[in-house]
């Protein structure tokens, strides 16, 4: 068996076995729908690569080429509907569409207007390879864990290897070939190996990834709260067991906000659960949105919410702690009657220098316990030497 034929084999099986496994696990767990589109990506590999060692089953080398390039123009666009899934953001569809465009307009003015299998080879490449490409500053973003970095760096390595696939092929080994000796050619060899390097070497990082994104969705599942979004007690009791120490580095600076919802306990009395709930959930969303990129949401009882805040000054916990009331105050539950508004009273802490989460969060409850005794919807700042002394007042 020559070289050749080796390396056919050995992408066929690659691309056969992973595609099915991907298929297989997104059957198991719909929930990471990216990975579906890992198993479409790789059936494309599979019929790009089929249309490709089998050119002389084809009417002409123009009709090769075609269902060849397609099929592999399919391969990028199925890993940007992935790595877009999984970064949960748009679709660029107006990039792809215009590069699709450019792609085909190129493949059939080499092969109508100026035939040129070279160069018909070249656009190809730099079409798909600009496909991958459109998702490399959204990745870039979006690094968080190691996870993230590696899979940046594996797609930037096979766009730029798609890039300069055929320069290096032409340009450098100066190889030219026709429809009837492609199989046989050095880039028809080149395409082989690199595209079996780059289906293992991509399988093997994403099998990582899909594991390791399904283990840190069981863990969030286990940790929020399905009702409000925010993390549930279970979640809220493993942050204080890693950082409420008082020699947890990370949280001289912090703030604790800890709000309870105003005589919430007669809406559950007067209008049912199920209305309770549906307000509930609201409340979290709203709260969820207005902290986004300032702390963690934790619901620690019915209807009370912890949030710990990021490093911040004083001032910003204030403007963070009123904006939060307010917030909370105008939004419209329509299952209540009017007013169908909620309001919702708010205690805070600054943790000092030596002080623990814990005690900071035990100060900020005390907090709200006066917010609570003064009128309600409010907020009331702790100090960590006088006692609690009410700040803002809205009575409602």
């Amino acid at each position: 068996m020559d070289s050749a034929a080796l390396f056919q084999m050995l992408t066929t099986t690659i691309l056969v076995i992973f595609g099915g496994v991907f298929a297989g696990v997104y059957l198991y767990h719909r929930q990471l729908e990216y990975i579906g589109w890992l198993s479409l990506a790789y059936a494309a590999a599979l019929a790009a690569f089929f249309s490709d060692i089998n050119r002389n089953s084809f009417p002409s080398s123009a009709s090769a080429d075609l269902a060849a390039n397609t099929f592999f123009w399919l391969i990028s666009i199925a890993i940007l509907l992935a790595f877009t899934a999984r970064a949960k953001t748009t679709m660029p569809w107006g990039q792809v569409l215009i590069l699709v465009v450019i792609g085909y307009f190129g493949q059939f003015w080499f092969i109508y207007g100026y035939a040129d299998i070279i160069a018909r080879s070249l656009a190809s490449d730099t079409i798909g390879a600009a496909l991958i490409a459109i998702i490399l500053p959204i990745l870039w973003r979006n690094r968080v864990t190691r996870v993230d970095h590696t899979i940046f760096w594996m797609l930037a390595i096979i766009s730029l290897v798609w890039f300069i696939r055929p320069f290096i092929v032409y340009f450098v080994l100066g190889e030219t070939h026709s429809h009837e000796s492609y199989t046989t050619s050095s880039y028809a060899l080149v395409l082989h190996i690199t595209s079996a390097v780059a289906a293992l070497a991509g399988a093997v990082i994403m099998l990582i990834t899909v594991g390791y994104d399904m283990i840190v969705e069981y863990q969030r599942a286990n940790t929020t709260d399905s009702l409000t979004g925010a993390l549930n007690r279970r979640g809220y009791d493993e942050l204080l067991e890693n950082e409420g120490a008082a020699d947890y580095p990370g949280n001289v600076g912090r703030a604790v906000i800890i709000f309870d919802l105003d005589r919430f306990k007669q809406v559950n009395d007067d209008y049912g659960h199920a209305v309770g709930d549906a307000v509930l959930s609201r409340v979290g969303q709203t709260a969820r949105n207005l902290i986004e990129h300032h702390g963690i949401l934790a619901r620690i009882g019915g209807e009370e919410f912890a949030v710990i805040l990021h490093k911040t000054s004083s001032g910003v916990r204030d403007e963070i702690a009123e904006h939060l009331r307010l917030s909370l105050s105008l939004v419209i539950h329509p299952e209540l009657p009017h007013p169908s508004t909620v309001t919702a009273s708010l205690g805070t802490a600054l943790i000092q220098q030596g002080e623990s989460l814990k005690r900071a969060i035990r100060r900020a409850d005390i907090a709200l316990y006066s917010a609570k005794d003064g009128g309600r919807n409010c907020v009331v700042h702790a100090d960590p030497v006088e006692p609690a002394r009410k700040t803002i007042s809205a009575v409602a």
